[in-house]
């Protein structure tokens, strides 16, 4: 008996493919002499069991939920549990060829999804003590198809700080920075802090004055080197009058 286990998170794993894996064992076993078929779907603390494969699916794919199914046929059995974030499937069959195949089943799912995984194009966000660029990251991060690049997802202690710019810089096709007025001088304009100023134009010179997009603070002054990019304003304290803006520009930068 050869018994195969597995956990695969479900984004790479649609329901589509657990039927494919559970119409694959059940047909391997047309001739089983005992069959035993548990289907259940729970929500909440209510626990819902379902007589026929074709019923569970359909409430399964219709809305996702937690879910069990369990079949035993002879001495081979099936069991898959799926969770909010992942399914773990156990099988067991007295044929090593029998498990292979259907685990291939999984196999090429999941296979076929990271080759058809759409691109999600990798934003740089530079900011300064502000907590502002929380609420920037977050919405950006809602967007499917943007991911977001900062300085804190990458520091790792004793890493210099040029180190890891380089590292983001790699990665990065597209730089937001958010300027946010926090250093007063003695003439009473408020500027960015210097390390924004600094990412500002390491990424001007990489990726092109045309891809770094400068967010500003109404009151922030702007800084004289890094002169000539475009720019999104937003009043003292409310950055999510720039969020249509910026999307905006990140989505015409991306086509």
């Amino acid at each position: 008996m050869l018994e195969v286990r597995r956990v695969v998170p479900n984004d790479e794993l649609p329901i589509a493919a657990l039927r494919r894996l559970y119409e694959a064992f059940a047909r391997g076993r047309l001739h089983a002499g005992s069959i035993r078929s548990e289907f259940t779907i729970t929500v909440g603390e209510d626990v819902r069991s379902h007589g026929r494969a074709a019923e569970f699916f359909a409430e399964l794919a219709a809305a996702p939920r937690e879910a069990r199914l369990r079949e035993d046929q002879d001495d081979a059995y099936l069991e898959v549990h799926r969770t909010s974030s992942e399914t773990t499937i156990e099988l067991a069959s007295p044929s090593a060829d029998d498990a292979d195949r259907l685990i291939s089943v999984v196999s090429l799912t999941r296979r076929d999804a990271a080759e058809h995984a759409p691109r999600r194009l990798q934003v740089f966000l530079g900011h300064g003590r502000d907590h502002q660029w929380r609420a920037l990251r977050d919405h950006l991060r809602d967007h499917p198809g943007i991911e977001v690049l900062t300085y804190e997802d990458e520091t790792v202690a004793g890493d210099a700080a040029r180190s890891v710019l380089e590292s983001l810089a790699d990665r990065a096709e597209l730089a937001i920075v958010l300027h946010t007025a926090e250093v007063r001088v003695q003439s009473g304009w408020s500027y960015a802090v210097p390390n924004v100023i600094h990412e500002t134009g390491f990424f001007q010179g990489l990726l092109g004055w045309n891809r770094t997009l400068i967010v500003r603070e109404d009151t922030c002054r702007p800084a004289t080197n890094v002169s000539g990019l475009t720019e999104v304003r937003f009043s003292d304290g409310n950055v999510r009058e720039a969020f249509g803006d910026v999307v905006a520009f990140l989505r015409r930068k991306a086509t």
